[in-house]
């Protein structure tokens, strides 16, 4: 699936559909709101969450989304670095079993180029 290209916190609906290819449709859990986090990068996301229904106590409220940054510089610092690779490498292997609390972690996928959803 290609790296969606637009600016999440100005249309719900391609982040509602991203986030359900992703993680699935879940008990009717709908995007409320998204907001940029742009002291982390240009491409962390937190995206509030609302239910269709009472959510049950474990539903998140709200979720963070890490994407590759799709500024030149930051691409390819975090390209010759690995920082993506690293990431999801740790969420997929290590974060379970680290001393150190975690976000539970969604998806962790190397995707278009790094793909985190995080609780």
């Amino acid at each position: 699936m290609p790296l969606l290209q637009t600016d999440f916190t100005e249309n719900l609906d391609a982040a509602q559909a991203w986030l359900d290819a992703r993680i699935g449709p879940r008990h009717q859990r709908v995007v409320e709101q998204v907001d940029a986090l742009p002291e982390a990068s240009d491409c962390v996301y937190r995206f509030f969450l609302d239910y269709l229904h009472d959510a049950e106590p474990e539903e998140p409220t709200s979720l963070i989304v890490k994407l590759p940054s799709l500024h030149p510089i930051r691409k390819a610092v975090a390209e010759a670095t690995g920082m993506f690779p690293r990431e999801v490498a740790f969420y997929q292997h290590f974060a379970g079993s680290s001393p150190l609390p975690c976000p539970p972690c969604l998806h962790a996928s190397l995707d278009n180029g790094g793909e985190l959803i995080l609780e």
